[in-house]
């Protein structure tokens, strides 16, 4: 990646909500990152943000709120426990906790949309755990229990994912799919997902894994309506399977109207263990049908475990991107997800967690739709965080109109902790008339500087001033007499410090102050 001398901008959040601002001068990435909020839980191996994702609105506030479990494996006895996370900050607006000792509440979490009709976002929690496992329906307004619904047998691990599927049977109701990795339907472990009515807890339809041991039902996802019938299908991931080689795993992407098989995907060598994460990766190749994006922490093709995460066409199945990862043990692929369009091209964007890179750092990585390639780098703070634990849409917090990220950091020995990105923030500086100048939809670009005409590639800060036609040609905020180049008194001031364009702007509280310049493993279920 290309570096320039420039002014760095870092935004954060201090302990409270209190905004925090760095600005530096020197060599900054063409990328920036401002970090929203950072929440840790509450407690040493909560495992705390093992699933966090963005739920919508709770509270009625305006701002989507984020759920994050904590399943709590350790120490004996732990019940796992859940927050929603809301506002702008993150502030926590309730705790959940399990009731049941050991019963891993909050493994999996899923939004569901207003199924109350209150007008607050509702949600899903797995605890595959509890009994034969249960999943916990959740009024977002009240933070209470909206219906119970069980497994059928002890070890279905019912619960252990879920997905939010918008109505798939006709109530005008969203419904629930959820994954029972430990279903014996046909045979021992074979697995199998469940579409729930989430207004009866009545089932809808189960699908059968095939073969025994499968674990079909770790990973369910909403892709999105891929056969065009106008209901969101469902991609299972069976990452156990045996298709190409001893737990090279396998997905399946079911029709939400019956649970037909649309697509079929198989991992490509023993060991990959693909399909152990799924996720909708949105419309990456912009051709009307949503894709699908699917884990394989395990695969070798990057070094021994580095794994890797493959995109697939909703439109015919083809494979569209893999990606591998950087060194072996890094476990790419081990969290996977569609995040929107961060970098305003038009084609959504998806990203890969990789949590035991660089000493169990871990890291996620973000891919661009339009072609593939990484434009930028999530990293964990320190050794042992797992950064990359978990990665989801957090929905647009910041209120800018564009989506943004929700990373997990399950941290061993500690508290977890996961932290949400600006989506803006995160995408490359668009260059749509390519003068070499930034958009200014992003005010963070680190580019050599802002566009103020970024549909006229005659215009921008690099131009000279035309004197007497109206227009501001170098973007320097003075037009014609007024500037420099015409005689006028200008911005000469500014322009005499060495840093030409170099600008301040007060963005309001939410964003502070902002320089922008100008120089020279997943596991599967025992």
């Amino acid at each position: 990646m290309a570096s320039r001398s420039t002014f760095e901008v870092r935004l954060g959040l201090l302990a409270g909500g209190a905004a925090a601002l760095l600005l530096t001068f020197g060599s900054a990435p063409a990328w920036a990152q401002a970090v929203l909020y950072t929440v840790a839980g509450t407690s040493v191996d909560d495992l705390f943000g093992y699933a966090a994702v963005g739920v919508g609105d709770t509270d009625l506030d305006g701002v989507p709120d984020l759920l994050v479990g904590a399943p709590q494996i350790t120490p004996a006895g732990a019940e796992g426990y859940l927050i929603v996370l809301g506002g702008p900050a993150g502030a926590p607006r309730f705790l959940l906790s399990g009731g049941v000792p050991e019963g891993e509440f909050g493994r999996a979490v899923t939004g569901l949309g207003d199924v109350t009709g209150d007008g607050a976002a509702d949600f899903a929690v797995g605890a595959p755990a509890q009994g034969n496992g249960r999943v916990y329906l959740i009024s977002g307004a009240a933070a209470g229990a909206i219906l119970t619904v069980d497994g059928d047998d002890p070890g279905d691990l019912y619960g252990f994912s879920v997905a939010g599927m918008g109505d798939l049977d006709g109530d005008a109701v969203g419904d629930l799919a959820v994954g029972i990795p430990g279903d014996d339907t046909p045979a021992t472990d074979a697995g199998a997902l469940r579409a729930v009515s989430v207004a009866t807890g009545a089932t809808i339809f189960t699908i059968q894994g095939l073969i025994p041991a499968d674990h079909f039902g770790n990973a369910v996802a909403n892709v999105g309506d891929v056969d065009g019938d106008l209901l969101n299908d469902i991609a299972v991931g069976a990452d156990n399977a045996s298709p190409a080689g001893s737990q090279s795993g396998q997905v399946r992407v079911l029709s939400g109207a019956n649970g037909a098989t649309l697509y079929t995907f198989d991992g490509q060598s023993g060991g990959d263990h693909f399909g152990a994460v799924v996720a909708g990766a949105g419309d990456v190749n912009n051709d009307g049908t949503p894709d699908v994006i699917v884990g394989a922490p395990f695969d070798d093709d990057g070094g021994n475990d580095a794994g890797s995460a493959t995109v697939f066409s909703g439109a015919d199945g083809s494979i569209l991107y893999k990606f591998d990862g950087d060194a072996a043990g890094h476990e790419l692929g081990y969290s996977v997800a569609g995040i929107g369009d961060v970098n305003i091209d038009g084609f959504d964007d998806v990203a890969a967690g990789a949590p035991l890179a660089f000493g169990v750092t871990g890291y996620v990585r973000i891919y661009s739709g339009a072609d593939g390639a990484p434009f930028l780098t999530l990293n964990g703070d320190i050794a042992g965080d797992l950064f990359g634990t978990s990665v989801n849409p957090a929905g647009d917090v910041d209120g800018d109109a564009y989506p943004d990220v929700a990373v997990g950091a399950i941290r061993p020995g500690q508290a977890g902790y996961v932290r949400v990105y600006s989506g803006l923030d995160i995408g490359p500086c668009p260059d749509a008339d390519l003068d070499g100048y930034g958009n200014p939809v992003n005010i963070h670009c680190a580019m050599s500087a802002i566009d103020c005409a970024p549909a006229d590639p005659a215009i921008n800060p690099g131009a000279a001033e035309i004197c007497a036609n109206g227009i501001d040609d170098d973007c320097d905020m003075d037009v014609d007499g007024a500037d420099t180049e015409c005689g006028g008194a200008g911005c000469a001031a500014m322009r005499s410090s060495g840093h030409p364009a170099a600008a301040l702007l007060y963005l309001g509280a939410a964003l502070g102050f902002v320089v922008v310049g100008r120089g020279a493993r997943r596991r599967r279920p025992a």
